[in-house]
């Protein structure tokens, strides 16, 4: 597994590796989609979808639809959530990683908090949540 070296942009890419999730991720992608955003601040969310056999893409696409954040599934056919974390890495515009399991609620003011602590402090690697 490689990541290509490219130049990311400031903000941040959520990734959300999936794998049979049409149970759980209406509640995670309504969760992002409520996300506190200051004028300015760029954003995308990732779906991975990893050999889903049910109907995430579907509900995923579903929720997203007319909405204005930067959307899209991907799919990765190897089995496993490393694959379809490097998968989701790999088509990451944006210079800050977030993953969010599908059974993952983030708080409101979660991307624009982590984004804020990244950029002042450029030592720390890893943010996470509770």
């Amino acid at each position: 597994m490689t990541v290509p070296n490219k130049e990311l942009l400031p903000g941040v890419s959520v990734i959300i590796c999936c794998y049979n999730s049409a149970w759980i991720i209406a509640r995670c992608i309504d969760a992002l989609k409520r996300q506190t955003i200051q004028s300015g601040f760029h954003w995308e969310i990732i779906l991975v979808d990893n050999n889903c056999t049910d109907d995430t893409v579907l509900i995923a696409t579903s929720i997203m639809n007319g909405s204005s954040i930067d959307f899209r599934i991907v799919k990765e056919s190897e089995a496993g959530v490393a694959y379809a974390r490097v998968r989701g890495v790999t088509e990451a515009k944006y210079e800050y990683i977030v993953f969010c399991d599908d059974d993952n609620l983030l708080c409101p003011l979660y991307l624009s908090t982590a984004y804020a602590i990244l950029e002042a402090h450029p030592e720390i690697g890893a943010v996470g949540g509770k």
